[in-house]
């Protein structure tokens, strides 16, 4: 009975030593695994728009970023920045004539894109919106303020081009801050910072603060003409 009972004891410090540690790995895998998901969400997110920057015309891009475009955060006061820029519905094919003047291999301009932040919460979404005006611009020209002001609602449905409402993506979540800055003439500075409430910590201890990445880039729209050499 002796040889019984110490043997099921090791057997429990055994059990309870596997498992702690198999606690701990679980735990560790989650907080791994969220600080990944975060940094690709912002990584996705920034290839994309740094991909439709690059592609634009630098004249055409359009910035929100004054002080209704921010939001108080405990102590701290974040953008929440709106962009659109002009693209094209389809740029895999050249010889298409509904997005290329062939004779001029020239864009023909007929599609603008909108990232914008949510302003609602202190954690929102990063929107983008796809508006195709009739009939298309042709020309590299922004938006006016009053028809960008009406596609920046933190309810994408609530926005109007023209009479009718964009189609619409939730890029991202967890957005703390979305800054958009122009760096000389022709030339973006984006940051996009991404929180997110920890999970639970791998020793078991009380979780505090949040999880945080941030990212940032110089983009140049590459079919700005002409080039302003002093931005290159």
């Amino acid at each position: 009975m002796l040889e019984l009972a110490i043997a099921c004891m090791l057997f429990l410090g055994v059990l309870g030593i596997v498992f702690f540690f198999f606690r701990y790995g679980t735990r560790a895998f989650m907080t791994a695994n969220q600080r990944q998901g975060v940094q690709a969400d912002a990584l996705r997110v920034m290839d994309g728009l740094q991909a439709d920057l690059k592609r634009t015309a630098g004249k055409s891009v359009l910035i929100l970023n004054n002080s209704a475009r921010t939001r108080t955060i405990e102590t701290a006061t974040v953008h929440r920045d709106a962009i659109s820029l002009i693209s094209l519905k389809d740029w895999s094919d050249p010889n298409n004539t509904e997005n290329f003047d062939l004779a001029g291999s020239q864009p023909k301009w007929n599609r603008y894109w909108i990232y914008y932040a949510s302003n609602d919460q202190d954690r929102g979404a990063l929107i983008r919106l796809k508006v195709d005006p009739l009939p298309p611009p042709i020309s590299p020209i922004p938006l006016t303020i009053l028809k960008f002001a009406n596609l920046c609602r933190d309810n994408p449905s609530f926005n109007n081009f023209d009479g009718s409402v964009p189609a619409h993506s939730y890029l991202c979540r967890n957005v703390y801050e979305f800054k958009v800055d122009r760096d000389g003439n022709n030339s973006f500075r984006l940051s996009l910072k991404l929180q997110e409430k920890r999970q639970l910590r791998p020793d078991g201890g009380i979780v505090q603060g949040m999880e945080t990445y941030q990212l940032q880039m110089f983009v140049r729209p590459e079919n700005t003409y002409p080039q302003d050499l002093t931005n290159i």
